[in-house]
């Protein structure tokens, strides 16, 4: 089995982060008129609990992936990452309006993530021709996505050596 130590997430969208803003602004405004007591930490909580109910419902596959892959159940995790792959090639306009719809401050969509995070699983369980399968279908999407190529660049050196 092989050990590469690549993050599974990606960089955060800084236009998202103002969005987001934005929304927590206008529940704040909304929590004032309809609150007495505690408006802001009503407005918070609110919030809090709308993004978790949004991305466990739109994202939960990606996530039990995730958490797979944190105890290093990499086998597991791949139906997981398939799923959640699948679920934002179905529902584009989820992954594409993410700051909306599941008030995520990601720069890499759901889909571009599950793809790399197939990639990490297939490198570490060895099987590098899949990983580059993977990796190649990012850059498909993105041409720039720096975690793919980096990781396609270690994976051939490594094919290399």
């Amino acid at each position: 089995m092989a050990n590469y130590q690549i993050p599974l997430t990606g960089k955060v969208a800084w236009p998202c982060i103002l969005v987001q803003i934005i929304i927590l602004s206008l529940l704040m405004l909304v929590s004032t008129w309809i609150f007495e007591f505690f408006p802001f930490l009503i407005a918070a909580i609110s919030y809090a609990l709308i993004a978790q109910l949004l991305r466990r419902s739109q994202a939960k596959h990606h996530r039990k992936g995730v958490r797979l892959v944190l105890k290093k159940q990499y086998e597991e995790a791949i139906p997981w990452f398939i799923k959640s792959v699948h679920h934002f090639e179905k529902k584009p306009w989820l992954d594409k309006y993410r700051c909306i719809t599941l008030l995520s401050a990601t720069g890499f969509g759901y889909r571009e993530m599950g793809l790399c995070n197939l990639g990490f699983c297939y490198a570490q369980l060895g099987k590098r021709e899949e990983a580059i399968e993977f990796y190649n279908k990012v850059l498909q999407t993105n041409p720039n996505n720096g975690l793919a190529i980096t990781t396609l660049n270690l994976l051939n050196t490594a094919i290399k050596e």
